[in-house]
Parts: structure tokens; sequence; C-alpha cells
């Protein structure tokens, strides 16, 4: 069931989150700007990657972090560290100079055997992920860890699902990824097959517990059924 959405903020609060969003524009245009100058100055046999660590949220998801999970500080859906939504959880990441192939879901940890690979060392460090010149394996299973407020919560994507879990919080919430990018994720029962592979490719918790599954009886049937309990 979908959550009320909190009213919209009024007087100094609506002033203060539209100046945020202001400033975070800002910012980027100038890195923007800056990365446009240090392109026209590299070599052409240089490549160039850019990403982020995260990205920030801007009260998108505000309602539902506050009614499920808790921050220490205490500020939901703001900033970034917290819990890991769309907004924190995808970044750019765009190559320039470096062969890539399309298909499947890059992620961060394919930046360093990326570059190992441009370089012809592909054996030079170990890494748990793929180069993009090679391409993504089609049936990873993306993760994200987000640890720096609150409780720990883990987040897993497939096939255009997303769970997101937290042990302390006793929490775990699916949604359903957009077709269009750009789009808002959509709160959603995920299927009891996505569910368990979801779970299943979760890390441990820092104390080596595997993430419990929290399936309804129906799910668990289906569950039974595929094979998976």
């Amino acid at each position: 069931m979908a959550l009320p959405r909190r009213p919209p903020p009024r007087g100094r609060g609506r002033r203060y989150r539209d100046h945020r969003r202001r400033l975070y524009r800002a910012a980027a245009a100038r890195v923007d700007d800056r990365l446009a100058v240090l392109r026209e100055r590299l070599p052409d046999d240089v490549a160039l990657v850019v990403t982020g660590d995260h990205g920030e949220a801007m009260w998108e998801r505000a309602t539902l972090d506050r009614r499920t999970f808790r921050d220490s500080r205490p500020a939901y859906g703001i900033d970034h560290g917290g819990t890991p939504f769309e907004a924190i959880a995808r970044v750019p990441l765009a190559v320039e100079g470096v062969d890539v192939r399309a298909g499947g879901t890059p992620s961060l940890v394919d930046v360093a055997p990326t570059l190992l690979d441009a370089l012809g060392q592909p054996e030079a460090l170990a890494t748990t992920g793929a180069s993009l010149s090679r391409g993504v394996p089609a049936d990873r299973v993306p993760i994200v860890e987000a640890a720096r407020y609150g409780h720990e919560k883990k987040a897993a994507y497939r096939d255009g699902w997303k769970l997101i879990v937290s042990r302390g919080d006793d929490a775990a919430v699916g949604f359903r990824l957009p077709e269009t990018p750009g789009a808002a994720a959509t709160e959603a029962e995920l299927p009891a097959d996505v569910e368990a592979a979801l779970y299943d490719a979760l890390p441990a918790w820092p104390d080596g517990s595997e993430p419990e599954r929290r399936v309804s009886g129906m799910a668990q049937q289906r569950l039974e059924d595929l094979g998976y309990v």
C-alpha cells in the first residue's frame, strides 16, 4: 500500500529546500564546466572516466524513509549516506577513450577492471567487477550498502526490481524500477522468485549472519513450488 505523501513544506522550510536544490544544481554545473575544460586539454590517447561514489537525496522519499527506517541525525530523505534509494544509489558513469560494450548493469566495481584492461594489464589486480570492454554479465545482481547513518541497509537489483533491507529496523521494501530513464521507482510487492533471488544475493551482515527473507504465506508457498525452500 502506498504511503500518503507529506504536505509540501511551507515558509522557511520550502525556501530552504529550494535553495539547497539550487546550490546542488549549481555545483553540478560547475563540475560539468571544469570537466569540459579538462577534456579539451587531454591528449587523444588518454582515457577519461567520470563517475561518483553516491548521489544526493532531495526529499524524494522523505515520507517512506521516515516511516520505515531510523536515521540517527535525523534527516530523512535528504543528503547522502542514509537509505540507498535511487537518488543515492544511481550515479553517472561516463567513459571516453575506451571501447565499452552495451548491456547488463554496470557498477562502480567495474571501473578498476575496465582501466586495467585498457592498460593491457587485466590480471594486475584482483577485482570483483568486470571490464566494460568485455561486457557486464547478464545475470549480475548489483548490490548497494549504506551504513553511515542509522542501521546498516542493503539493496539489490534484478530484472527491473529492487529490494532494500535493514535488519536493525526490521524492515524490507520492494520497488518496481521504471522503464523510462529519470522516472521514479514505484513501491511494490516483489514476485516471490525475485525476492528469494535478491535475498540470496545480499552479502552477510557484519556479524556474519545472512539476511532473512520476509515473505507472506502465499509468497512462501510460491517459493516452495519454485524449489527455493
